[in-house]
């Protein structure tokens, strides 16, 4: 199930083609961005832009990064797309050509365009948070900027929550030039020594099988160590055992604004004086967190019941014919676990469908009511209004991730 986050920023409309330094023929485009994941999701919205407008598009060395500066004085393109650090910032900067940089893995003065990484450790705190866990730990490379960020937000959640967040690095669990052993033994060392049962978010995409590593422990996942990570890669997430839940990064959205904003300086324009971050699509949850860090079995029932049939219109009275105790223990109980009330979390889980619905489909915006179980689309608009600040519309306009 995904739970997507409210908007925080406005979708640019594309402007008239850039006019190239030679009138006479198209714009040329220097690309030089990672050959997977959020590079490789990124230029590929980038590129359907970029065919749409004609331009030329020439691919820098792959993974070879030094080359690059030389590479632009060579074929003197209008503009580049790249993902990069600050190592070749400068040469960059001095070739004098428009430039927009997709890569938060160091400040730098390029115009950047990126995720809000501090909004995706804070999706990532919220999903543990609201399944009842209160250990943390968030397991970061703090040699990266958006590392760093991502860490920040997921540990500022858990201290507005009272939860305290256990930090490890990466770095320090594989020292440079150590085997991969070295970094399986001292990350099952590590994970041994926390509480249970624990939340744990993985900072960077997954890259290793650590279901695997967490069972050698003694402990279980989900049940007493919890899994996301970022990227939703699903060729490393679903072959995790068992499948990785991950926050779902807006890469797509980024090649897209990013080919608009290169537009615009490629036609004069002057850059942003901020960079340009877009929120997270939401979680695709899978079954590393499907679990509740809570023992009264009861409300644990009662909160699978809402989470599943929540879309159908539940009420209160639902729940407790699925859950046969008194209104007032399961209201108490519910509370006491989860910090809200049975009818909340049901609004929760509806308001989560509706988001999910709208960033998704093209649904009407009264089926999506209709589908979400809030029945009617004037209702819809109400919570919305009330609840994030916005419309329906508005919403679906801002978690467009494809062009």
């Amino acid at each position: 199930m995904h739970e997507p986050q409210p908007p925080t920023f406005a979708v640019p409309e594309a402007r008239p083609p850039a006019k190239p330094n030679n009138p006479f023929r198209s714009p040329i485009v220097v690309v030089h961005v990672s050959a997977e994941g959020y590079g490789l999701r990124a230029f590929s919205s980038f590129m359907t832009y970029a065919r749409e407008r004609g331009w030329t598009v020439r691919v820098a060395p792959d993974q070879r990064w030094w080359e690059v500066p030389s590479f632009i004085e060579s074929v003197k393109p209008d503009g580049a797309f790249v993902q990069m650090g600050t190592r070749t910032t400068q040469q960059l900067l001095r070739t004098n050509i428009p430039v927009v940089n997709i890569s938060a893995a160091a400040p730098n003065e390029l115009p950047l365009i990126t995720m809000d990484n501090t909004a995706v450790g804070a999706t990532a705190a919220h999903h543990l948070i609201d399944r009842g866990f209160t250990h943390l730990a968030c397991l970061a490379r703090d040699q990266f900027w958006y590392s760093q960020l991502r860490r920040q937000g997921f540990t500022s959640v858990a201290r507005a929550a009272g939860l305290d967040v256990h930090h490890q690095d990466v770095d320090v669990l594989h020292p440079k030039g150590q085997v991969q052993a070295a970094f399986d033994r001292n990350f099952t060392k590590w994970i041994a020594s926390l509480p249970k049962p624990l939340g744990l978010f993985l900072v960077g995409p997954q890259r290793r099988a650590l279901g695997p590593l967490i069972r050698e422990c003694g402990a279980k996942v989900p049940d007493d160590v919890a899994l996301i990570t970022t990227g939703d890669d699903p060729l490393r997430c679903e072959c995790d055992d068992p499948p990785v839940s991950s926050v779902d990064i807006p890469a797509e959205q980024v090649g897209f604004q990013a080919a608009l904003l290169l537009e615009r300086l490629m036609r004069g324009e002057p850059p942003p004086t901020e960079p340009l971050l877009l929120p997270p699509l939401g979680v695709t949850a899978r079954l590393s967190s499907d679990a509740f860090a809570i023992k009264d079995e009861d409300v644990v029932d009662a909160a699978r019941f809402i989470q599943q049939n929540a879309p159908r219109g539940i009420h209160v009275s639902d729940v407790l014919n699925h859950v046969p105790i008194s209104r007032r223990s399961l209201q108490t109980r519910f509370a006491k676990a989860f910090g809200r009330t049975v009818s909340e979390e049901i609004l929760r889980r509806q308001l989560e469908q509706a988001r999910f619905l709208l960033s998704n489909t093209d649904l009407p915006i009264d089926q999506v009511a209709a589908r979400s179980g809030l029945v009617r689309a004037q209702r819809l608009c109400n919570l919305f209004q009330k609840h994030f600040n916005t419309t329906p519309r508005r919403f679906r306009l801002g978690q467009r991730h494809k062009p």
